[in-house]
């Protein structure tokens, strides 16, 4: 819960954690079992909870129950929390991704199966918002297009078919 504890707690409870003196925004998707959020004051973020696929954004897998700041996330204006990998968006409009790359969910080549610190996502600008599912990140740009790239079996990718993508790739709005 970031309290530096591991005991489960009923009630909310304060972050007790000179990191995080104050947030602004916190994220945390429906299944994911780690937590970031943005310092008041501060345009970067501290991550915590669980860390096995390096998607807390620091240089180890361990796990951390209090906030750890994640570097080179300067200028975040959205972040996207899901079960292995963390996405954000910066106010240069460049996505920035950790964390497990599998199924290129983090917009690397799937031969880089971890991401362990944040890496740009190739090819992509004008980003404004950003969202991930558990293996599988889509960004909306400035003119209101909206791209998408990883795992796509379920057709989640909203591409017209159920091909895996590495690539960034326009959804086909209506």
């Amino acid at each position: 819960l970031g309290d530096a504890s591991n005991t489960e707690r009923l009630v909310p409870t304060a972050i007790s954690n000179t990191s995080l003196p104050a947030a602004i925004d916190v994220w945390s998707g429906s299944s994911a079992v780690h937590t970031c959020a943005q310092p008041a004051g501060i345009s970067s973020l501290a991550c915590w909870g669980r860390n096995d696929s390096y998607q807390l954004g620091v240089v180890d897998d361990y796990d951390r129950n209090f906030p750890v700041p994640v570097s080179m996330t300067s200028g975040t204006i959205d972040v996207a929390a899901s079960f292995y990998h963390t996405c954000i968006a910066t106010q240069s409009g460049i996505p920035w991704c950790w964390g497990r790359n599998a199924e290129s969910q983090c917009g690397q080549n799937a031969s880089t199966t971890i991401v362990d610190f944040p890496r740009q996502v190739p090819q992509l600008t004008d980003v404004v918002a950003i969202a991930a599912g558990a293996y599988h990140t889509c960004v909306v740009k400035t003119d209101s297009t909206a791209w998408c790239w990883g795992q796509n079996t379920e057709g989640q990718l909203g591409i017209g078919n159920n091909d895996d993508q590495p690539t960034a790739t326009s959804v086909l709005l209506p």
